[in-house]
């Protein structure tokens, strides 16, 4: 029966009743080793890379108003506000632009609201 050294850092193999082994390179052994575990450091890293998305998916939050049907303001209509959720955000826009607004009344119901507003930027 023949044993295999190589992957043990050594030259050659032991036969019976006993060759002499021939030392290669030390540090082979050592090199098989850190090769595994940068696989698997590899691997691993992957893995939580992967997984990241999802966690900060989990911090998200929805808008206000989402899954809400938009109604339409028209001039002269009652609006019961009680608190705004949100607003878009005009301050950089120019010109008339629309603006959704989503809101409780003051029953405690939320309804989101679109109408045109001038924007905060002026183009002079």
């Amino acid at each position: 029966e023949t044993i295999n050294f190589r992957r043990f850092g050594f030259a050659g193999h032991m036969s019976p009743p006993g060759n002499a082994i021939e030392p290669i390179d030390p540090v082979a052994g050592f090199r098989i080793v850190e090769d595994s575990i940068m696989k698997i450091a590899t691997a691993i890293t992957a893995l939580l890379s992967s997984l990241a998305p999802a966690v900060f998916a989990a911090d998200i939050q929805p808008k206000p108003g989402a899954g809400l049907p938009t109604e339409q303001y028209h001039y002269g209509m009652k609006v019961d506000v009680q608190k705004v959720l949100y607003r878009t955000d005009v301050s950089d826009k120019s010109g008339v632009v629309p603006v959704i607004m989503v809101y409780t009344d003051s029953q405690g119901e939320t309804h989101k609201m679109s109408f045109l507003e001038w924007g905060g930027r002026y183009d002079g």
